[in-house]
Parts: structure tokens; C-alpha cells; sequence
């Protein structure tokens, strides 16, 4: 196993490992993450000489388009208060830029990294379940995470992970890739591997009580049998056995989040502060009239919590909160340009991965279609949770933007080298 493989997988580790070190109000790994970014980078400059794949049309509009959307955070990072708390959020989406930038070019190279990220990514965050369910980290490190409603503690124990609505994107990306492993596993025990590994995944999404969560988890696995599991029609018992998850994941599910919610509304009656719901479209208005207010640079990386209530239509028992949409939080923070730069990133990303889509398809290349799939529907599912969490610097979710990323440079790679020796032979 060489260095550049060793560096990816412990990457992969710092970015799924359970910790109690997250600063709450941006959801980051503050030390592990980077620290593994830059000794990924470290061994890329020093071990492959800075090699750089070429890249061109919409995968170079998308890199210019993410440094120039870094250049807009910049600006308002600078102009704004509160410069130590925005530094460290620029630090976050420049570690993030980088970690993506490396990891395509050795991925789209060393491409069988693609899939082994994948099967890593989803084993990880499936043992990450395993002690979550179990309570481990609770026994052992003290670290269940409760919320307090009406006087009693509710558990939503995600073991370090940080807020359990992010927990449940983070399983719910895990489980889209276990899927692919799934149906690509050519022998019985990765098979069954890939079936447990999907299956605890699905009980720790349950175990979250998140409504993005279940949204996403039915996503992930109504277009997982639709574009996946049709694939693997003859192991019809790992289907049903996925089917079979998916319903008691769904129903375990529903039962804690009717408990929880009925309390959360008993709270908020008693405080008279409005209910789950009217606050989450409260911090939503909040946000459309804090853009209104600063539409060009925002309020500042990290100061959209401390503005928040400034800009409410009603009080609301925690007034300083994020606006729970990523959208809504990115224009907030540094402005409209900011926004309409990353989702003409998000637009061409979704267009590239579907061209990708489409070739493998076309060129009968079912393995690495399957492969695509996973990426594909983890992106989908991150789509929509997006409506209701701030996941633009959310490292999992930058990783499965570099597997996809990785795998259109390595279709366009393969197909520039394909046209090359056609000329060369002609």
C-alpha cells in the first residue's frame, strides 16, 4: 500500500471519526481534519511532484468558480467584525477548497481510490453507528448529547458527532455509497459486509429523530432500488433485507420523533415562544430579511447566529441560531454574488455527473456506472437535506463532491487519452 493511498485513508478517517471537539456553531472538526488535509497535500507536493491532471470545460468552470467564490468569502471575512470567529470559518472553506482540489487529482490518477473511499467512508461511519446505538461512547466518555425540553432530557444521543441532523446526513451519504458497494460486490461476504454496513446506517439515521434524516434516508433508498438494487435483481435477499430495514428504520423513526416532537410543542406552549416548526420558518424569514439588509457581502462569516434575533418576526426559545438552510445561510453570511457563484458550482456539478452518468452508461462500463450511482444519489440526498441544515462546510459532504468530481476527471482523462492514440494510429 503506498503513502498517497495510506494519507487518503486516514483522511477519510479524520473526517468520519466521532468527536466531542466540534465547534457547535459551524459544525467543524477544528484540528483533525485540516491537520489530515495538509499531510494529503504535503504527500501529493513531495511523493507525485504537484502532478496536475488537465482539465477543461465544465470541470475548469467549476474550479474557477469555487476560487472565485473563496475570493468573495474572503472579502466579507475582512470587512466585517468578529475577525477571529470569520477567520476561522475561512480557514474551514479553504481547508475544504483544498482538501477537494488534492484528492481529485490523485483520485482521477490512482482511480481505484474512487471506490475504496467509498467502502471506507460507509464501514467508518457504520461502526460510528454501531456505538451510537449501543450507547459506548455515552457509557464510556460521557458524551450523549440530550435536548432539554419542558424540564426533561430527551435523548438524541449521536455520540460526539455534533447536532444530530448533520449525524443523519453524514449516514444518510454513507448509506448511498453502501448501496453501490452492494451491488458491485462480486463475492457473498462483501455482500453481506455491504448489507450490514447499509442496515446499521438506516438504524442510525432512526436513532437521530431527524425529519431532514428520514427525507433524506427515503431518498437515498427509493432512488437506491431504482437506479442500484434493480442491478443486483439475483441477490433478492439482500433486497428484501434492505427493504425490510428501510420500514423498521422508518417506523422506529416516527415513534421517537412524535415523542420528542410532542414535548418540544409542550415546551414552547409553556414559554410561549411558538412551536418546532414556526421557529424553524421563523430563523428562515429571519434570514430572507437579514439578505434583504446585506445583500452584498452579507453580515460576516459566523455572525449570522449573533444577528438572528435582530431580524426575527416573533421570539423563539434559542433566538441564536444559524437559519437552517444552507442557501438562506450562505447569502446571509457573505452575500448574493457568494451564493449565485456556488450554485453555479452546484449546477454544473449536478450537469457533469450526469454527462459522466451517461457515458458509463453508454460505454456498457457497469461497474464504475454503479460506482457513479452512489456518488449520484449521496449528492441528491445532501440537495435536499440542504434545505433544512447549513452543510456548505461540512467536510463529508466535500468529500463525496471530490468522488464525483474525481470520477468525470477520470472518464474525461480516459477519453482525451482515447482520442489521442486514435489520432496517433490514424
Amino acid at each position: 500500500m503506498s503513502i498517497t493511498r495510506i494519507s487518503v485513508y486516514f483522511l477519510t478517517l479524520a473526517i468520519c471519526v466521532p468527536t466531542d471537539l466540534n465547534i457547535s456553531a459551524i459544525n467543524e472538526r477544528p484540528l483533525l481534519v485540516p491537520f489530515a488535509t495538509f499531510l494529503v497535500l504535503l504527500v501529493w507536493i513531495v511523493l507525485q511532484r504537484g502532478r496536475l491532471v488537465a482539465v477543461h470545460g465544465a470541470l475548469g468552470l467549476i474550479w474557477r468558480a469555487l476560487i472565485l467564490f473563496i475570493a468573495v468569502t474572503v472579502l466579507s471575512a475582512l470587512i466585517h467584525p468578529n475577525a477571529a470567529a470569520s477567520m476561522a470559518v475561512l480557514g474551514a472553506y479553504v481547508d475544504r477548497f483544498v482538501m477537494l482540489f488534492v484528492l481529485v487529482q490523485i483520485m482521477a490518477l490512482d482511480y481505484q481510490l474512487i471506490v475504496r473511499v467509498q467502502h471506507l467512508l460507509a464501514s467508518i461511519l457504520a461502526v460510528v453507528a454501531l456505538l451510537m446505538i449501543s450507547n459506548i461512547f455515552g457509557v464510556f466518555g460521557g458524551l450523549q448529547q440530550f435536548t432539554k425540553v419542558a424540564g426533561r432530557l430527551v435523548n438524541r444521543d449521536v455520540s460526539g458527532l455534533g447536532d444530530p441532523n448533520f449525524t443523519a446526513l453524514i449516514f444518510n451519504i454513507g448509506l448511498a455509497m453502501a448501496l453501490a458497494w452492494f451491488a458491485t460486490a462480486e463475492s457473498r461476504w462483501r455482500r453481506v459486509m455491504a448489507t450490514v454496513v447499509a442496515l446499521l446506517l438506516m438504524a442510525g439515521v432512526a436513532k437521530t429523530v431527524s425529519i431532514g434524516g428520514l427525507v433524506g434516508l427515503v431518498v437515498v433508498l427509493v432512488l437506491g432500488f431504482w437506479r442500484i438494487a434493480r442491478f443486483a435483481s439475483h441477490r433478492r435477499w439482500g433486497v428484501t433485507l434492505l427493504t425490510v430495514g428501510l420500514l423498521a428504520a422508518i417506523v422506529a423513526m416516527a415513534g421517537s420523533f412524535y415523542s420528542l416532537r410532542i414535548q418540544q410543542q409542550i415546551a414552547a406552549s409553556e414559554q410561549s415562544v411558538g412551536n418546532f416548526g414556526s421557529s424553524r420558518l421563523n430563523l428562515s424569514i429571519g434570514g430572507l430579511r437579514m439578505i434583504a439588509a446585506n445583500p452584498l457581502l452579507g453580515v460576516g462569516l459566523s455572525n449570522v447566529a449573533e444577528y438572528m434575533p435582530q431580524y426575527l418576526l416573533f421570539p423563539i426559545y434559542n433566538p441564536q441560531q444559524g437559519a437552517h438552510d444552507c442557501f438562506i445561510s450562505v447569502m446571509a453570511e457573505s452575500g448574493i454574488p457568494s451564493f449565485l457563484l456556488l450554485g453555479f458550482v452546484g449546477i454544473m456539478l449536478f450537469k457533469l455527473v450526469v454527462r459522466t452518468q451517461r457515458h458509463l452508461k453508454k460505454t456498457g462500463n457497469r461497474y464504475w456506472y454503479l460506482i457513479g450511482e452512489g456518488t449520484w444519489i449521496a449528492l441528491l440526498a445532501t440537495l435536499v437535506q440542504a434545505l433544512a441544515l447549513e452543510t456548505q462546510r461540512e467536510p463529508t459532504v466535500w468529500l463525496t463532491v471530490a468522488l464525483a468530481l474525481s470520477l468525470a476527471t477520470k472518464v474525461q482523462y480516459d477519453q482525451t487519452l482515447s482520442s489521442r492514440l486514435d489520432l496517433l494510429s490514424s
